[in-house]
């Protein structure tokens, strides 16, 4: 998988980090600015390739050379470390993670600049960039109807145990955050309501399964009372008051 935290019992997980998350051999620049951006929003690391595969290079091999200057100059301006494998290998596997880190990716991160924020599959939720929590990046998704907001898939970086998850919402209505585990058939729903036009933090406890390294989170108004509901400022971290 290569994700922060990921599950590594046998100790042996060093030795299967394989290649293939991006082409810079044989896709443009934007597909795989996607990729890596919403990799790494989901806490993953990503490799492209040990040796050329494809036998194709759409623009040559000058072009090949400008993708790959244009991958790197892009990591560097938005933040995205490269390292050896060698390198990820300790980093992943060897250090101990700040389990006081978000782990919920940020509505204002955008580092490919699709409009959509990174790791997040948007559904009825419509982007709001000027509104958003008090405690957040400013950003919020609003719906106006019941139905799903958002997803994110395979969230990676999970800190074992008990975890808080929190969500601020404006306006009244009732929001359902699911956590499934599906590594090991285990799944956990959290309800929420609001119940006013000001921001109000919302909180409640997940417990990550020792032998889970991923996360499906979707969350779903499940009614909307008067106009709009948004939500906002999700948080997703060790509970402080356990580890």
């Amino acid at each position: 998988m290569k994700c922060y935290n990921e599950v590594d019992s046998d100790g042996d997980k060093r030795f299967g980090m394989q290649w293939g998350d991006f082409n810079d051999e044989g896709k443009d620049l934007a597909w795989n600015q996607k990729r890596i951006a919403d990799g790494v929003a989901r806490h993953f690391v990503l490799f492209g390739h040990s040796h050329f595969s494809e036998r194709v290079m759409p623009d040559g091999w000058e072009g090949y050379l400008r993708r790959v200057d244009g991958l790197l100059s892009w990591c560097r301006e938005t933040g995205i470390p490269v390292r050896t494998q060698a390198e990820w290998a300790r980093i992943l596997y060897d250090t101990r993670q700040d389990p006081g880190v978000n782990m919920f990716p940020g509505l204002d991160v955008d580092r490919d600049g699709d409009g959509v924020p990174d790791g997040y599959e948007i559904s009825e939720g419509r982007l709001d960039r000027g509104d958003g929590a008090p405690e957040g990046s400013g950003v919020s998704l609003t719906v106006e109807k019941a139905g799903p907001v958002c997803r994110v898939v395979r969230l990676g970086g999970l800190e074992k145990g008990v975890n808080e998850f929190t969500i601020w919402t404006r306006g009244r209505g009732a929001v359902a955050v699911r956590f499934t585990f599906s590594e090991v058939g285990k799944s956990e729903t959290l309800a929420f309501r609001g119940e006013g036009s000001a921001w109000t933090s919302h909180r409640g406890k997940v417990a990550v399964p020792h032998d889970a390294s991923l996360a499906d989170i979707s969350i779903d108004c499940t009614g909307c009372d008067e106009g709009a509901l948004k939500v906002s400022g999700m948080d997703l971290r060790q509970d402080s008051r356990v580890s």
